[in-house]
């Protein structure tokens, strides 16, 4: 070959090389190669330096289905925490900016947590990966394109947001989104329903769209999000070698064993496994070999195209990070805390060491026992005991419900006759209707008659604006407010401040605008609920319809666990329960707490009844008395007398 041969033959060769660089269909990487070849761990974390997927073999398989190259559209991981989640997430993100660029979406709990994920994770993962770096735009502030929620590269844009920001769930198209710790999710926002259903619409558009949903169970069995993402898909478990008789299993907790000494002492350090089928026990440090030889099996095989979900436990912990006698040790911790009353340790080891949700013991009224305990007396007619009368209102897509409580000394309660409304509560012709309810006087067993003291109505439905134009416009005497339930935030007060919700357009208030009250709704139902226990306390009509009862026991009181700690909750029973005689209730129970009935000295209660009832039982019941004939006496003429305006207590106190 002639040396113009060999410089064709070089000419040729780096033609074809351009051409597979530069123009040549690609074939995507999957996630677990290009981790592999690319990532590298920053200064500061447990094992810093380049990735290593084989230190997790667990993970390859989950990357596998995280990639391009495969064809199922979900992947949901219910595992432990610090095991793979977050990894699996940051390494799925980075393939995704290099081999296959589109819009991605990444959604936290909260904005502010999508924030500090943005910072301590995303930002540290680019600027230690060159080939990161170079396709993301490195220019930060609030208005470029790379910001702390905002970050664009070469082909697509990624969004950090938070499931509570039904604005940004709903901001833009995405084809890839990472749903992160989703049972810190709340169950609606902004009543769009709920975050994963929102965001999940603006995938509509791509082909071959994928989503990752993470997170270890928080939330009481039934209600965990992430559990039911995972009962619907693959439910795939990593099974791995016995070392001595090659037996695949899947690892539990009931199988790992610890000695205990002469006094009964545990000995965490002596912790080995028993393989289930020849039953000799497994030190830890076989664990490397078996991890490097699990396989992943599924139950429901025939899902894979359409979700992949995967369940991993702490006991598949490499070696180097939490190991079998730390995990004794904190299930002996739980188990002393557990003995003593406090089972917050246990619920703790379950969810986040098992990655299992916990069944809880919820509180619950009954309906059948509420029946029981009715009284009998006319819901229409308000009893002796019931002296003031507060009116909570909810308010539907086809219908106004109104709920009447007559509150007594002692915080006794009796519910009165519920109305319905029916009417497009768009129209004002309805307003007009629970205007002149709410004007109703009610029959008192005494003979009188008795107002509304106060009202209570719910903004939370579809016509909130409705709401404010008639509070806003209602004479402020008669205390008709516009009521915001907080269900999210424990231990607030039922009463509180109340912020004022109309301005102009400069942000400044309007004078006479309507006010809006937030309501401490869990506290509430608490109270309700306590008091519905003691005897006494709240009267039910036996003569209310069966639906009532239904409603009044349509939610439970359950422990919810979250970022933030243990907080209880009131939930349904049943997604689609009605609840709007309990919901009703607790308008009321607001009423009586602005009102300050609850701090209403016996003095204030003695004039309410002077007023409200005679000294005889009921004039129903009493005949007319006779008038005696009274004799004039004619009285010496005394100097008129200077009178004093004073205020009645009750005034004092209805006036606050």
């Amino acid at each position: 070959m002639g040396a113009l041969d060999s410089k064709l033959v070089d000419a040729f060769r780096l033609i074809d090389r351009l051409w597979a660089e530069n123009f040549a269909p690609r074939i995507p990487k999957d996630v677990d190669d290009w981790a592999d070849e690319n990532r590298i761990l920053p200064a500061g974390s447990a094992e810093q330096g380049p990735w290593r997927t084989d230190r997790t073999p667990f993970a390859r398989e989950i990357y596998k289905a995280l990639s391009d190259s495969d064809e199922c559209q979900e992947v949901v991981l219910m595992t432990s925490t610090q095991l793979v989640k977050s990894e699996a997430g940051l390494n799925w993100l980075g393939t995704c900016i290099e081999e296959t660029p589109a819009p991605m979406m990444i959604v936290q709990a909260t904005v502010n947590t999508g924030k500090r994920y943005s910072r301590q994770r995303v930002g540290p993962m680019i600027q230690n990966c060159p080939s990161l770096r170079k396709r993301v735009s490195t220019v930060v502030s609030r208005d470029s394109a790379n910001s702390v929620s905002m970050k664009e590269f070469l082909g697509g844009v990624l969004i950090i947001t938070g499931a509570n920001s039904p604005a940004e769930l709903a901001s833009m198209p995405a084809k890839y989104i990472h749903f992160d710790e989703v049972d810190d999710y709340p169950n609606d926002v902004g009543g769009q329903g709920d975050p994963i259903s929102v965001a999940t619409a603006r995938q509509d558009t791509y082909r071959r769209s994928k989503r990752l949903l993470s997170s270890s169970p928080k939330k009481p069995k039934g209600e965990s999000i992430i559990e039911a993402r995972y009962d619907a898909g693959t439910q795939e478990k990593f099974y791995v070698p016995c070392p001595h008789c090659d037996h695949l299993q899947h690892l539990v907790w009931s199988h790992l064993k610890w000695l205990k000494n002469e006094i009964g002492e545990h000995l965490p350090e002596t912790a080995r496994y028993a393989c289930e089928s020849c039953g000799v026990l497994i030190d830890e440090f076989h664990k490397e070999k078996m991890l490097a030889a699990g396989v992943w099996i599924a139950k429901y095989p025939e899902r894979k195209k359409i979700c992949r979900s995967f369940h991993l436990n702490s006991l598949y912990s490499p070696l180097g990070w939490l190991s079998w006698q730390d995990m004794v040790r904190q299930f002996i911790e739980a188990t002393v805390a557990l003995a003593k009353g406090n089972d917050e340790k246990h619920k703790t080891f379950i969810n986040t060491r098992l990655a299992e949700t916990v069944a809880e013991q919820a509180e619950q009224l009954a309906a059948n026992e509420l029946q029981e305990k009715a009284e009998d007396f006319d819901p229409s007619i308000v009893p002796m005991g019931g002296l003031v009368i507060t009116c909570g209102v909810d308010v539907q897509d086809n219908r106004i419900e109104c709920f009447p409580w007559a509150f007594g000394e002692g915080d006794q309660m009796w519910m009165l006759k519920p109305e319905v409304i029916m009417g497009d509560p768009g129209d004002e012709a309805t307003w007009k209707l629970l205007d002149a309810y709410l004007y109703t006087r009610f029959k008192h067993a005494s003979g009188q008659t008795l107002a509304i003291d106060a009202v209570g109505i719910d903004t939370g439905g579809h016509f909130t604006h409705m709401v404010y134009n008639y509070v806003r416009r209602v004479d402020p005497r008669r205390k008709i407010s516009a009521l915001k339930g907080d269900n999210f935030k424990p231990g607030i007060p039922i009463y509180g401040r109340g912020s004022t919700v109309d301005v102009n357009w400069r942000g400044e208030i309007i004078k006479g605008g309507c006010k809006l009250w937030m309501v401490g709704v869990n506290t509430a139902k608490d109270l309700l609920n306590n008091r519905m226990k003691r005897p006494g306390m709240v009267h039910l009509s036996k003569h209310m319809p069966a639906e009532i009862f239904d409603q009044l026991a349509a939610e439970k009181r359950v422990a919810q666990r979250t970022s933030r700690g243990i907080r209880n909750m009131w939930v349904k029973v049943q997604s689609n329960a009605r609840n709007e005689a309990w919901d009703g209730a607790v308008y009321a129970l607001w009423c009586a707490e602005r009102m300050g009935l609850s701090k209403y000295p016996k003095k204030v209660w003695e004039q309410i009844r002077e007023r409200v009832q005679p000294l005889q039982d009921s004039l129903f019941n009493q005949p007319a008395a006779e008038k005696p004939e009274v004799k004039q006496v004619m009285q010496p003429k005394q100097p008129r007398a200077v009178s004093v305006r004073r205020e009645s207590l009750v005034q004092k106190f209805r006036n606050r």
